[in-house]
This record gives C-alpha cells, structure tokens and sequence, in this order.
C-alpha cells in the first residue's frame, strides 16, 4: 500500500497492484494521498493498473496538485477513484478508465466477503440507503468526486456493480483533518 503524507513529490508509474488494501479499513487503500496538502508540481501517478482492489483504487484527501493519468481501476470493493471530503482542488484525471466497483455486499460479485469501509448501520440506527454515508457500501461508484474544481479530462467509467452511477456530484461534510 502506498500512503502519502506530507513529503516530497511522488512519481509512480507503470506500477501493478493487485489484491491491494484492507477491506473494511478507513484509510488502507491500494494508492492513499492523505493530507498531502499541496503537492510538488511533478506528483503523478501514471500508467499503473490497480485490480481486485479489497477497497477503492485511488484515493485523495485534503490533497492538491495530483495528476492521475491513464490508470486503470479494476474491480475494487466500494468506490474507485475517490476524492474524499471535498476539500481536494487542482487535481487532474486525465484518461483514467473504472470498471467495475463493487458493492461490499454478500453475493457472487464480492466472493470472498469483503466488508466495506462504510458499511456500520447507518446514522439513524435502522436498515436503509442513509445516502452518502453508506454509498460504498451499497451503491459504489467508479469515480466519486466531492468537489468540481479539479480537471476531469477523458476519463471512462465501465460499470458499477449495484446502482451505482458515475461522477456524482454529492453534498458532503468536511471531516477530521480537513475540517
């Protein structure tokens, strides 16, 4: 698992990851830039392949300045491309292309059980949607973005495995860090 804090840029490219992450984890994902901040203009992550993902495949929080370029994303529990909390800007994805993410949900597209990461009761106690709360638990998405102003070029979702749907544009909450 590659995490990414505050530190120098990252350049990764033509990487393979393959089973990566931990399902029902907040925080484990296969490629995780958390609190980066602003990043070095050089910090990419190019031409790499990230499949049967245990959760997501890439994710920004409170990150700015990423591009991610000519990635593909395929099968991850939960949401795919994820920009977190709505607090990322200047972020490019450029010709990415999602397909498949699954539901963390008990049936034959998730054979080994993986629990999703928001898959706790919702935030009333009872059974339900509680939409976004639980999305990636029960409706994920190939790309899941929190705020618009970052640059989505070329980009290409292939398929959800539930109700999913892509580039959702959703209101959402500044958490921990970010607020």
């Amino acid at each position: 698992i590659i995490g990414v804090g505050n530190c120098a840029s990252s350049l990764v490219q033509g990487v393979e990851f393959y089973q990566m992450g931990q399902g029902g984890r907040l925080g484990h994902y296969p490629i995780h830039f958390h609190h980066a901040r602003k990043t070095p203009p050089d910090t990419f992550v190019k031409d790499s392949s990230i499949h049967d993902s245990m959760t997501r495949w890439i994710v920004l929080h409170g990150t700015h300045g990423v591009l991610l370029e000519r990635n593909v994303g395929y099968m991850s529990i939960g949401h795919g491309f994820y920009l977190e909390d709505g607090t990322e800007i200047n972020n490019k994805l450029v010709a990415n292309l999602g397909i498949f993410a699954r539901a963390a949900v008990d049936n034959p597209q998730n054979p080994r059980k993986v629990p999703g990461i928001l898959a706790a009761p919702n935030l009333h106690g009872g059974a339900g949607d509680d939409f976004p709360y639980r999305s990636d638990y029960n409706n994920p998405t190939v790309f899941w973005i929190m705020n618009g102003w970052n640059d989505f070029q070329d980009n290409m979702a292939a398929g959800a495995g539930t109700c999913g749907a892509c580039y959702w544009l959703v209101p959402g909450f500044n958490s921990g860090m970010s607020k």
